[in-house]
């Protein structure tokens, strides 16, 4: 049986996105090791990890050779989808990709993306 699940991203510069998921989203760093950053916020943990150190030649050059951000959109539940808004977008200056907006399937949402253009979805139910 499936018990949680754990995103690992291959960001292009590792630190760069680090610093994105601490200071804009509010990530805490939970551990490091070469290569690699386990980030924690309340009870989600998702995992950075540098290219140069997968172990698996063939996987780290089809890293390497494919664009980043594609097929992949990380949706993360909030209590308060306008206030998590204003608190990314207004003091944070998280760049905004759709708008807060209400979906006919019952959420509220908006979208950003990371310094990689991974588009992260922050949502609540009204």
């Amino acid at each position: 049986m499936l018990r949680n699940t754990t995103p690992m991203i291959f960001p292009s510069d590792l630190e760069e996105s680090k610093r994105f998921y601490q200071d804009v989203l509010g990530f805490v760093v939970a551990g490091e090791d070469d290569g690699f950053v386990e980030l924690r916020s309340n009870t989600i943990t998702l995992w950075l990890h540098d290219d140069a150190t997968v172990q698996d030649d063939a996987y780290r050059k089809e890293l390497e050779e494919k664009p980043r951000g594609v097929g992949l959109n990380l949706c993360f539940e909030v209590d308060d989808v306008d206030k998590y808004y204003e608190r990314l977008v207004e003091n944070e200056g998280a760049p905004v990709e759709q708008e807060p907006e209400e979906k006919p399937w019952g959420i509220r949402r908006f979208t950003v993306r990371d310094p990689d253009g991974y588009h992260l979805q922050f949502f609540s139910y009204p």
